[in-house]
């Protein structure tokens, strides 16, 4: 007899091969069902109540065994990911430079690695996660890095005279990433329940707060020196309340929020905006809303224009 978990993901199966969604990361996929599932909740329960799918359970009960089937597919895919990006995508030679002594590299990627799986669990984290996730499989940060150290105009300068990261480009790149990955750790000390695996709103969180997420987080991140843990929470706080932000939090900031719904494969009617060109135009209108270092995306938005991108 076929369980409900089994119907479940039978039905959710047949939503992820729209062609639509055929570009989309695994959590694009996973967050653009969870909003069908929302809009389209009430119509879909007659037929997800019969006898055929779920028959006695309420629409509440029916949306979580969907969503749990849907985060079983999506990890499926993800957790590979995740995995791939630790252990084999990312270099921690920059490490030492932050601060660590002598680098236990495998010690590293296995927490790292842990910790990401733990924080997946949590809905919320996912929705944060997204973005993140998208920026750096789609190699977001080396695709604007290597143009920044060629003008070594506001950004660079940011970086290595501010911020002062002399450091080369593949190690720059390499803490941008993780900050990013380490930005949705914010949520942990969050209510388990809440965002109910829905996109959650991308307001800027306290500074307050993001003092004692990272107390938690220099237990548990034993083997990652705090200037890189920083940069990764840092990266929840708004520029235009908080000036000293390093700048590797804030372009982790700039590249995760654009990582939401980047499609890199998307294809561009002759004539029009690029995508990211149009993206950071946009972000230099709200700069103030999203809490973004506006020099930052102005020259961004430049490279975008002359790469054609």
């Amino acid at each position: 007899m076929i369980t409900e978990n089994e119907k479940a993901k039978q039905f959710i199966s047949k939503l992820l091969i729209n062609p639509s969604l055929g570009d989309l990361t695994a959590l694009q996929k996973e967050e653009q069902i969870i909003q069908f599932l929302h809009i389209n909740g009430n119509k879909l329960y007659p037929t997800l109540s019969s006898s055929a799918f779920f028959p006695g359970r309420n629409l509440s009960e029916v949306n979580k065994i969907l969503l749990t089937s849907l985060f079983q597919i999506t990890d499926a895919q993800l957790i590979p990911e995740l995995r791939t990006i630790i252990y084999e995508k990312l270099n921690y030679s920059f490490f030492s430079f932050m601060g660590a002594g002598n680098l236990n590299e495998e010690g590293i990627r296995f927490q790292l690695f842990k910790f990401l799986e733990k924080m997946v669990k949590r809905p919320i984290i996912r929705r944060s996660l997204t973005g993140p996730h998208r920026a750096i499989t789609s190699g977001l940060p080396g695709k604007y890095l290597s143009p920044v150290f060629d003008r070594r105009k506001y950004v660079l300068f940011e970086l290595t005279k501010v911020q002062r990261l002399k450091m080369a480009q593949s190690d720059m790149q390499d803490l941008i990433s993780l900050s990013m990955l380490l930005k949705p750790a914010v949520h942990l000390m969050e209510a388990p329940g809440k965002a109910n695996g829905r996109a959650s709103n991308s307001s800027m969180v306290q500074t307050h707060y993001i003092q004692k997420m990272t107390e938690g987080l220099k237990i548990e991140l034993s083997m990652v020196p705090e200037t890189v843990i920083l940069s990764g929470i840092n990266s929840n706080l708004s520029f235009q309340d908080n000036k000293h932000i390093e700048a590797t939090a804030r372009v982790a900031s700039l590249f995760s929020s654009m990582g939401v719904n980047y499609r890199p494969s998307m294809k561009v009617d002759r004539g029009a905006v690029s995508a990211d060109s149009s993206w950071f135009n946009i972000s230099r209108k709200n700069f103030r809303f999203n809490g973004f270092d506006k020099d930052m995306l102005s020259e961004l938005y430049n490279i975008s224009v002359e790469n054609g991108w």
